[in-house]
């Protein structure tokens, strides 16, 4: 069985080449590495736009390893656990931006060894971010 990932570029509509993947055995890879595989084929100025399972901090890394920004629509869960360190920026009457650093959990540095030590260079193993509730 395989994986595949799709993708359009918004401003176009045009599709982009999937990215196919083995979803078993030793050749298997994630949806979220065959995601990283399609923002190489976004225009420069690319936003990468993802639900809510795409809406993780490996995505997010992802994204801006390849200087793309991104919007994500989160799950209540994760939603809630980033915003408990983020920061009013602006509020009114049916909405607030927050602002916040969006670091790896240790789940996520023990399935990414690849990614910088914390120690070494943690600042570049964070991501800064806005989102908005309404």
């Amino acid at each position: 069985m395989a994986l595949l990932v799709v993708a359009h570029e918004l401003s176009s509509g045009a599709a982009l080449i999937p990215s196919v993947g083995a979803m078993y055995g030793e050749q298997a890879v994630s949806e979220t590495a065959l995601a990283r595989d399609l923002f190489v084929q976004m225009p420069d100025d690319g936003i990468v736009m993802a639900d809510a399972g795409f809406g993780i901090f490996a995505v997010a890394w992802d994204a801006r390893q390849t200087n793309r920004d991104f919007v994500f629509r989160l799950t209540e869960s994760r939603f809630t656990a980033l915003r408990r360190r983020a920061t009013i920026v602006a509020s009114g009457e049916n909405w607030t931006t927050y602002s916040h650093t969006w670091c790896p959990s240790v789940k996520e540095r023990q399935t990414h060894p690849d990614w910088p030590p914390p120690m070494l260079a943690w600042k570049s193993a964070c991501t800064r971010s806005a989102f908005m509730t309404r």
